[in-house]
């Protein structure tokens, strides 16, 4: 039955479907996407008035259409009743120096002398800006070429970027979008209008818990992490820029943000604009628990989605207003989750002086109910061999930075791209309480000793933690991940926990049996934090072939 059917038909209380018991209905609606809700509801009036729309979250960011749809959603009298998560895209269009270096790495054809132009710093000129602007247009699709290298064309996602692609619009329709995208951009930001309307939904959501800030909206082309309303109205073949939000660590460590250590009151502010979203998003939210405006707020989420990006690591080094709106937030009772990726590159010179201080502890420990945390850091997999021999120490003291001991209600505990050593990780995870659930450790860079691997950390884990004599069901569940094929793709990777929990507590072998960070074939589940649909086993190239992830070559098809 179509559409047509129903709009022509009977009556719809003699549609079958209608006089289905409640509860059976709306297990049945639990299946479907949005998008079919909102088609279904079409159909007569009995479905609108039956099938409800779902909204669990709603977005935010200097743009006049999700500006538009935030507060029609604060406004709606049902809707807003629904939404416990508030996802802020700190990701702004027209970010220069984060995607500059393209002219050189992917000039176009018609730029005849790339490094005059990539020596260029005049954002504004007005070739220079297209040069650019056509290499990151580039970029993206060699990029995504190679997100999808091997594949079988064929898949529903790649067909889908395909005919994007084919549809790409000329540089130019897309440029004088995309200007005019950057200039409403900018006049939200200038009147700040997109933390006016924060300040507004927060009173209009009585459900929120949680906040979610994020450089990574954009994804890569054709796939965007998240459809927002701004995303979701660009034309097809719409390739741009895509922003990266905060500075990358190819542009290099990040810098002090307060004059008393060492920066000039400049610098405190290109430093505050390049985290403009997230300290705004900070100090409207802190600004309003400490004035009871809003009753709390129990989850903070940093999201960088395997992005070689962070916060900036400085804030947490002394007192300070970004320091008080991070306190004021942590110190809420039932305050639950925190996921926290920093920008740390060039901290391991000073020993982790911004870190170990003792600031970032106390601040930490402010958050005595946390259930959930998450620790990562911007590192590239690889990126140890320029770290100076002098560094007292090379790895992150996670025992000396973290409050362990004060996290009473932890449940889970993650670590990712961090540079560790093993021992002082299955020290940490020692000293964590026996209300864990579970562990993640993914892509995590051993830098003490050649000796020092993922596999030596699971030995230590298993000779070390007393796990395995808690009851089974206590039993914390460990997760691990690691880079996927030769080429580093952010935010894909090997994912395993049967094969470590067969280990830790049943006497079965460590699943890393050679190359220390290796994984062997058949182990795990390889998984894209930006394309779900890419999800396949950690398989041989033929079985890839069977199940249909790899395209069958040219000697197979003559020989069957």
């Amino acid at each position: 039955m179509d559409i047509n059917d129903l709009l022509c038909g009977p009556p719809p209380e003699s549609i079958a479907l209608f006089r289905l018991p409640p509860e059976l209905l709306a297990s049945i609606y639990s299946h479907l996407t949005n998008t079919d809700i909102g088609n279904l509801r079409l159909t007569c009036s009995t479905a609108s008035f039956i099938v409800r729309l779902r909204f669990s979250r709603v977005f935010l960011s200097p743009n006049p259409v999700n500006l538009r749809v935030f507060c029609a959603v604060a406004d709606h009298p049902t809707i807003r009743l629904q939404i416990q998560e508030i996802i802020y895209d700190d990701a702004r269009l027209g970010d220069f120096k984060n995607w500059k270096h393209y002219i050189h790495e992917y000039p176009d054809e018609g730029d005849a002398d790339a490094e005059e132009l990539v020596s260029d710093d005049d954002a504004d000129a007005g070739y220079s800006f297209e040069s650019r602007f056509r290499a990151a247009r580039n970029a993206n699709k060699e990029i995504l070429r190679d997100r999808n290298a091997g594949d079988e064309p064929t898949l529903p996602q790649h067909v889908y970027q395909k005919r994007m692609a084919s549809e790409e619009l000329p540089w130019e329709v897309v440029l004088d979008t995309y200007c005019s995208l950057v200039s409403e951009q900018n006049e939200m930001i200038a009147t700040g209008a997109d933390i006016h309307v924060l300040k507004y939904g927060l009173t209009r959501f009585p459900a929120l818990r949680r906040i979610t800030v994020t450089p990574a909206t954009h994804g890569y082309l054709y796939t965007p992490l998240y459809r927002t309303p701004m995303i979701r109205l660009l034309p097809d073949g719409f390739n741009y820029p895509l922003p990266r939000g905060w500075p990358t660590t190819r542009v290099g460590p990040p810098n002090p943000l307060t004059p008393a250590i060492g920066a000039s009151d400049g610098q405190v502010a290109a430093n505050h604009w390049d985290w403009r979203g997230l300290l705004s998003v900070l100090q409207t939210v802190a600004d309003s628990l400490r004035h009871g405006n809003i009753p709390s707020l129990l989850e903070l989420v940093i999201d960088v989605h395997g992005l070689d990006t962070g916060v900036n690591p400085h804030m947490f080094a002394q007192d300070g207003p970004d320091y008080d709106n991070w306190a004021a937030i942590l110190r809420q009772p039932g305050f639950s989750r925190l996921d926290l990726p920093l920008m740390v590159g060039g901290l391991m010179r000073d020993g982790w002086g911004s870190l170990t201080n003792g600031y970032f502890r106390s601040l930490l420990a402010e958050a005595a109910d946390l259930e959930h945390f998450y620790l990562r850091s911007d590192e590239k997999m690889g990126a140890v061999a320029w770290m100076p021999k002098t560094a007292t120490t090379r790895y992150m003291p996670l025992c000396s930075i973290l409050p362990l001991d004060q996290w009473k209600r932890l449940r889970h505990f993650g670590l990712s791209n961090l540079q560790v050593q093993s021992k002082d990780v299955v020290s940490a995870l020692a000293a964590l309480p026996s209300t864990l659930q579970s562990v993640e450790l993914s892509f995590l860079q051993f830098v003490e000793t050649p000796e020092d691997s993922i596999q030596n950390l699971l030995y230590e884990m298993n000779a070390r933690l007393e796990w395995k004599n808690r009851d089974p069901a206590a039993r914390p569940k460990a997760v691990v991940g690691l880079l996927y094929g030769p080429v580093d793709l952010p935010a894909r990777g090997i994912w395993f926990s049967e094969e470590v929990s067969e280990f830790l507590y049943h006497g079965g072998q460590n699943p890393i049996q050679w190359g220390n960070n290796l994984v062997p074939v058949g182990v795990g589940v390889v998984k894209d934090e930006f394309d779900p649909a890419y999800e396949r086993p950690n398989a041989d190239h033929d079985t890839l072939i069977k199940l249909g992830f790899y395209p069958e070559d040219e000697l197979m098809r003559r020989s069957s």
